[in-house]
């Protein structure tokens, strides 16, 4: 049976303003709907598309729907729109920084572009693989991001996202619960642990339950090595 994978393509045209106009009145879905997205960013080099096609099927068995943003709709605007897409589910399967502050896009980074946005420390940039690309702050979540995520959970694979400051700019921006590593992790670890994370939660697990199952499942030391951090809920 074929796997249903709605691709949601942003096209670089030009810079939406930094403050928020631009946002829509009506909203593309209702708050809560059974949809979720997977933010892909991590494909420009690290592609897996046996994830992205065991996530689609466990959203179609679970009975939401799955909108995968591949690198090139991993954009600086994509983030100011996300919220008005209703999501109950949104997996950040992208890179962070060191102190894991910040959701690094796919989008080449300019410095002539988006510069008020810069000014205000809303986007920066971040070296990956030796190529610089657009970051999403935590200022950017909370001033820029159009309207409320309504409780939406959301799930950030990069390393230690789980570090406080982007979890709480989500949390305050409405979502019901963050997850976030609390230190380096291995491209292949992460998506092991996200994609059996994600199937218990589409079960109807509890976040903390489900964290507890699948970390020492997953070759993770939970004394020595980084662990999940759950934030909500």
């Amino acid at each position: 049976m074929s796997l249903a994978i709605t691709l949601s393509l942003v096209t670089l045209l030009g810079v939406i303003p930094l403050w928020g106009s631009g946002c829509s009145p009506n909203p593309t879905r209702s708050a809560g709907s059974k949809s979720i997205a997977l933010i892909d960013s991590l494909a420009v080099d690290s592609p897996n598309p046996g994830l992205v096609e065991n996530i689609s099927s466990l959203t179609n068995v679970a009975g939401y729907s799955l909108d995968y943003y591949p690198a090139v709709a991993v954009t600086v605007d994509l983030f100011q729109h996300l919220p008005e897409k209703g999501y109950s589910m949104i997996i950040l399967r992208t890179h962070s920084t060191w102190d894991g502050n910040v959701v690094v896009t796919s989008e080449p980074y300019d410095p002539h572009q988006r510069v008020i946005g810069q000014v205000l420390d809303r986007v920066g940039d971040a070296n990956v693989g030796g190529r610089q690309y657009f970051s999403v702050t935590p200022g950017y979540i909370g001033s820029t991001m159009c309207g409320r995520l309504q409780g939406a959970m959301v799930l950030s694979m990069g390393c230690t996202t789980g570090s406080g400051q982007l979890a709480k700019a989500f949390m305050e921006k409405g979502a019901r619960m963050f997850v976030g590593w609390d230190g380096v992790v291995t491209v292949a670890q992460t998506d092991s642990t996200f994609q059996a994370l994600v199937g218990l939660l589409l079960k109807g697990e509890s976040a903390h339950e489900a964290i507890q199952t699948v970390t020492p499942g997953r070759g993770v030391d939970p004394t020595t090595g980084p662990n999940l951090v759950l934030y909500g809920q």
